[in-house]
């Protein structure tokens, strides 16, 4: 009797908690190309065929680490692709969930799609076999086995994301893969850890930017070195990153690369996590989050760039300054001029006369309008005048660093975080007391000693307090918390201006570190603020109360 020869493609797929699963397993080794649960559904199929002999195995294909709620799966659509161009008439899987785990997307290919494409579809762990004669009870059990996996799929996907959030509130780097400049710790996978080679080109990087290179600037020079962008250095380390960014023949930095960077706060040592979110569970579509609804939390790891720098670099990429034809850096005043009556930028303009070359700035409301007055100040009485007033403030900013390191800052912080611990102590110990007497209203409410609206009442005043009480404690944690740094650190801005010390000339790092922007008034007046001012004076008047309330107390 002449036997029916089916021509079989075979899928497998992990789903990604699968993924994740067998990656904790393997922490100890290095990640093969595909997992066991790949290779473990590879052998069952050879398994079935070698005993199935009216089936000729033509092709396999897979999906590593996707949802099977997801049907736009490369590995699944590159198969759909060739059944619609081979001879084939078989597809196998181990069961309905490798398919997929959307109830009605599942029901539509193994009851439609396949059977009008003139596909016999085999599950083997379920017992299923379209070319088989269908019982009555296929009709139930089918659509009821994928229910039951996308029922799974949806409750796994709800303990994932609430186990996902916890992990991000306590600041676990939960991202698969470190970012550019950071590697994950060994030991500890929600950790991040300089890595020694790539955290020094992010340094550079900022450096650069501080020095008045462009965002184009800087990405031609790393080039130029030689210096791997991330996505190939990632390659050559021989990590498994996946990446939806278009890879270019020639691997090469850009201006985009550069600004993600110079914007990305995990340089500071912090991690923002939350800012984007699935649709559902059902769909990989993801919409962003608002920023004030992300989680951040600081000082999760050894940041590789000075907070101090990074805040400095926010301002500059927001400053609109741009590098004038044939030069690499900007002017070293460029984007930190203003007029003080228009607050208008200023802007730098050169006039020959013969051999003589002038340089100054002019009012740019002045220059296109006529609005305003020129306010024009020669570039070299500029120079002196900053020049003059740094040396000046640099030599306040030491007298006082010299009477603050007399003082023992050790001794202060001390004694204030004691403080704070015996008044959170006490906020704790009322906590205790209100939430024993909240349980025993019930039972006066009960034994007829309060009336139900007495009770009602009590209940809210109750609550009312516990919240209260809660949110005092919260508060005193964080005071806590600052202080836990203890006062030294409170000068280290003023250590910071110190290295700077004894300027003898003027360049673009040293007028971008130190000042927020310069205000010409007309008569040639200067009105000059520096960065890290606030903070500065801040950081005294907090170290004088500290001294002053230590001196009560002793």
């Amino acid at each position: 009797m002449f036997q029916t020869i089916y021509r079989a493609f075979l899928y497998y797929r992990l789903s990604k908690e699968d993924d994740l699963e067998v990656s904790r397993k393997n922490s100890a080794q290095k990640i093969k190309d595909e997992s066991n649960s790949i290779t473990n559904q590879r052998g069952l199929a050879h398994n079935f065929l070698q005993n199935h002999r009216d089936i000729l195995l033509v092709d396999e294909f897979s999906d590593d680490g996707y949802t099977g709620l997801d049907y736009e799966r490369p590995g699944f659509q590159k198969m759909m692709a060739q059944i619609k161009k081979e001879k084939i008439n078989c597809l196998i899987v181990k069961d309905f969930s490798r398919l997929g785990r959307d109830y009605l997307e599942n029901c539509r290919y193994i009851e439609r799609i396949f059977p009008q494409m003139g596909i016999r579809f085999i599950s083997i762990n379920d017992g299923y076999d379209s070319a088989a004669e269908r019982m009555p009870s296929d009709h139930i059990i089918v659509p009821f086995k994928n229910l039951m996996n996308e029922t799974y799929s949806r409750d796994t996907s709800v303990k994932i994301r609430s186990h996902m959030l916890v992990k991000r509130e306590e600041g676990d780097f939960i991202a698969p893969f470190a970012v550019y400049g950071y590697k994950k710790d060994r030991e500890n996978t929600n950790l991040l850890i300089p890595d020694p080679y790539a955290s020094k080109v992010v340094a550079e990087i900022f450096c650069m930017k501080i020095k008045g290179m462009s965002q184009k600037g800087i990405a031609d020079h790393l080039n130029d070195q030689g210096i791997l962008p991330p996505l190939e250095y990632k390659a050559y380390t021989g990590s498994r990153f996946r990446t939806s960014f278009k890879r270019k023949d020639k691997p090469e930095w850009s201006e985009n690369m550069i600004a993600r960077i110079l914007s990305n706060r995990v340089y500071t040592g912090v991690v923002e996590q939350g800012k984007v979110k699935k649709v559902n569970y059902k769909t990989n579509r993801r919409k962003s989050v608002p920023r004030k609804e992300w989680i951040v939390c600081n000082d999760k790891h050894q940041p590789v760039v000075d907070k101090f720098v990074f805040d400095i670099v926010q301002h500059l990429l927001e400053t609109d300054t741009r590098v004038a034809p044939g030069r690499e850096v900007l002017y070293p005043f460029s984007g930190l001029l203003y007029c003080a009556d228009c607050k208008m930028p200023m802007i730098r303009k050169r006039d020959k006369q013969g051999a003589k070359e002038y340089i100054y700035y002019i009012c740019s409301s002045w220059k296109n309008n006529g609005g305003c007055s020129s306010h024009r100040i020669n570039e070299k009485v500029l120079n002196e005048a900053v020049l003059a007033t740094l040396q000046m403030y640099m030599n306040v900013i030491l007298d006082l660093e010299q009477a603050l390191s007399k003082l023992n800052c050790d001794q202060i912080s001390k004694y204030k975080m004691e403080q704070i611990q015996q008044e959170s102590e006490l906020v704790h110990e009322s906590e205790k007391r209100v939430k024993q007497s909240a349980r025993g209203l019930y039972e006066d409410f009960k034994g007829g000693i309060l009336n139900e609206e007495e009770y009602r009442e009590f209940q809210t005043l109750y609550r009312t307090e516990e919240r209260n009480l809660k949110t005092k404690a919260k508060s005193l944690q964080k005071k806590l918390d600052s202080f836990a740094i203890n006062a030294k650190t409170q000068i280290s801005r003023i250590n910071w201006f110190k290295q700077h010390g004894g300027i003898a000339e003027l360049d673009r790092a040293i007028l971008a570190l130190l000042i927020r922007d310069i205000k010409i008034s007309d008569g040639h007046s200067l009105t000059i603020t520096f960065n890290c001012r606030d903070e500065f004076e801040d950081s005294i008047k907090r170290i004088k109360g500290e001294v002053g309330e230590h001196g009560k107390k002793e």
